[in-house]
């Protein structure tokens, strides 16, 4: 699925730096709900030049440009300058929380095209550069990780398939076969030949799996 970065115009109160080397992917939660020109004011009265994150993630999967991708951001402290940092709308502290699908496929989405542009970048969470435990004990850190690591080009030549099954949906087959039903997209994706509507599969088609 693709997704759209959309850029909320804001207003910084100093140019913006470009980053000179980009080594990693820092993701943060927002601890709560916040809108992009709501964090953007916060960190304003902190002092700060604007927002500090460079995007944010909010629950229906929309994408909102903070400081951008290629400039220096303010979200982890002593790594600002050669990393891109993600916020999420969220708390994933002291509770169970599950992420939106919507979210978590612009997420991955979003971090693909990051490395994309810059490479095979590792992605950290913020506790893992920092004195810190953002974003949370229940952040679902690995299988975002799984998630953007799993190729949608084959690199062999067996092709995984699944044969669909009477009560099949593709988000039931991505969590038997890929670990998480959120990532059901990157199976329409590869089917969009054979599958008019994510919505409607019909019994008997094969289906081709990303590889794990």
């Amino acid at each position: 699925m693709t997704h759209r970065i959309q850029n909320p115009k804001l207003s910084f109160r100093e140019a913006k730096v470009r980053r000179t080397i980009t080594q990693g992917i820092v993701l943060h939660h927002i601890a709560g709900q916040m809108s992009v020109q709501q964090i953007h004011e916060l960190h304003r009265k902190n002092g700060w030049n604007g927002i500090g994150y460079n995007f944010v993630v909010d629950f229906d999967g929309t994408i909102r440009e903070g400081r951008g991708m290629n400039f220096i951001g303010a979200h982890t402290q002593a790594h600002n300058a050669r990393t891109v940092g993600i916020a999420v709308n969220g708390c994933y502290h002291t509770q169970r929380t599950y992420m939106p699908d919507a979210q978590f496929n612009a997420l991955v989405w979003l971090i693909r095209e990051i490395r994309a542009e810059y490479g095979n970048l590792p992605i950290h969470a913020h506790h893992d550069l920092a004195p810190t435990t953002c974003p949370g004990r229940y952040f679902p850190l690995e299988d975002v990780r799984k998630g953007v690591a799993r190729p949608l080009v084959p690199p062999k030549t067996t092709i995984p398939l699944h044969t669909v099954k009477e009560g099949d949906t593709l988000w039931s087959i991505a969590r038997t076969h890929l670990g998480r039903g959120a990532l059901w997209h990157d199976i329409f994706d590869l089917n969009r030949d054979i599958v008019d509507d994510p919505d409607v599969l019909v019994v008997g088609t094969a289906l081709q799996l990303p590889y794990s």
